[in-house]
């Protein structure tokens, strides 16, 4: 029996420290604010691919400074728990991103 217990709590600390992991991009519903900010710039890059706005280079760019915004909360939330300073750091990365992909659906090509 003490075995049994040992290893459910094992494994529900395992679950735990997991859930921790995912940090502010996902919640229970993928609707945390980071990702729904992250999801909206995705959206945004993507339409000005479509709409040919963004050429591949831009769209290669603004994809790397998504992945390094998403790097960037990964660390900030690896001790589960996001500072003042971190979440002012994430949100002048996304704002620089905001700001990125703006000028470059608006360059004139």
């Amino acid at each position: 029996m003490k075995k049994l217990m040992f290893i459910a709590a094992l494994l529900l600390s395992f679950g735990i420290s997991d859930m921790n992991a995912q940090g502010p991009w996902k919640n229970n519903n993928n609707n945390g604010p980071a990702f729904r900010q992250a999801r909206e710039q995705r959206a945004c890059i993507n339409q000005g691919v479509r709409n040919g706005d963004i050429n591949r280079r831009e769209r290669r760019q603004l994809n790397q400074q998504q992945n390094h915004i998403w790097q960037l909360g990964k660390m900030a939330f690896a001790d589960g728990r996001l500072t003042r300073a971190e979440r002012k750091m994430l949100q002048n990365a996304f704002n620089r991103a905001d700001w990125n992909i703006y000028r470059k659906r608006n360059n004139g090509r």
